[in-house]
């Protein structure tokens, strides 16, 4: 298990695929930021839901988990396209912003 740091107290946890007996997993091909395509809204009012996305190589991960506040929430793989497996998710926003 992996874990990629997103934002202050949110980060994602990666489990590899060890289907092949290959635990290794490319950490470069890890991805997160801050625009529309991985994080919407940008900036969430309170108690709004918050929509998550999470980029890592094809076939590499066997589960990812999206940990906000302390909480967590399991990804769900909703696209492939090319060398890459894109992961969602969608949060509360809560009553506080997430730090960033």
């Amino acid at each position: 298990m992996l874990s990629f740091l997103l934002y202050a107290d949110i980060y994602c946890l990666v489990y590899a695929n060890m289907t092949d007996g290959n635990d290794f997993m490319n950490e470069r091909a890890f991805f997160h930021d801050m625009t529309l395509d991985y994080l919407r809204p940008a900036e969430p009012d309170k108690n709004r839901k918050v929509d998550i996305r999470f980029r890592c190589r094809r076939a590499e991960a066997s589960e990812i988990i999206l940990v906000w506040k302390g909480e967590r929430h399991p990804m769900i793989c909703s696209e492939t396209s090319g060398e890459f497996d894109y992961y969602d998710a969608s949060v509360n926003a809560g009553e506080e912003p997430a730090a960033h």
